[in-house]
């Protein structure tokens, strides 16, 4: 990922056509929406202590997009305008990649968020066999929304468990943590993906 003026470049101009500055005086931790994050520059001024920045949701990111792909990439520049510490939050779907994530005091954070896995999220009613990797009994409708990347929540759900795999024949999703009880009539939630990564630090 390259830089211009000091402007965070996306790697797929498509995903962030455009550069300008967002600006966020939260006093205090905040809840990031998907605008701060995808502008490009985001100075944060505010907080009179130390805070935690929560991300937006992958889902969220994904909604704001325009026509995401799986491997899209785009930049932000993190300015802590401020002399406390930003501890970082991940929002639902968002993981945590390489490098320092939280920013210090009076210093600016390079990330770059990489999209895992695009399609939004769905709640699907499914069957949980205690042990096993498969969902069953998945609606057809749901599986045809369902892609591998996406993450996995629910009650009898492997913790951060992935979707590895899917069968509208079967009517089976096949994710990467084993289910921890049988059940029918599960409410499960797919998710998209977004990776962050910090690729450094310079003074704000």
């Amino acid at each position: 990922m390259g830089q211009s003026a000091g402007l965070v470049q996306p790697v797929n101009a498509h995903v962030l056509s455009q550069r300008s500055w967002a600006g966020n005086a939260t006093a205090g931790s905040a809840s990031l929406t998907a605008s701060d994050v995808m502008q490009g520059i985001l100075n944060r001024t505010g907080p009179g202590g130390a805070f935690n920045d929560t991300w937006p949701s992958a889902d969220q990111l994904i909604a704001a997009m325009e026509n995401p792909q799986v491997g899209d990439e785009f930049g932000l520049l993190y300015r802590n305008g401020v002399a406390f510490a930003m501890t970082f939050v991940a929002g639902t779907g968002i993981v945590a990649g390489t490098g320092v994530l939280n920013v210090a005091a009076s210093i600016s954070r390079l990330y770059s968020m990489t999209v895992l896995a695009n399609k939004r999220t769905v709640v699907g009613v499914v069957t949980t066999t205690n042990t096993t990797l498969v969902l069953t009994n998945v609606p057809k409708s749901v599986i045809q929304q369902i892609m591998p990347g996406m993450g996995v929540t629910g009650t009898g759900i492997g913790a951060a468990a992935i979707v590895l795999g899917v069968s509208e024949d079967a009517q089976t999703v096949t994710v990467s943590v084993a289910s921890t009880a049988t059940a029918d009539n599960i409410a499960v939630t797919f998710f998209p993906r977004v990776r962050l990564d910090s690729l450094g630090s310079l003074a704000a």
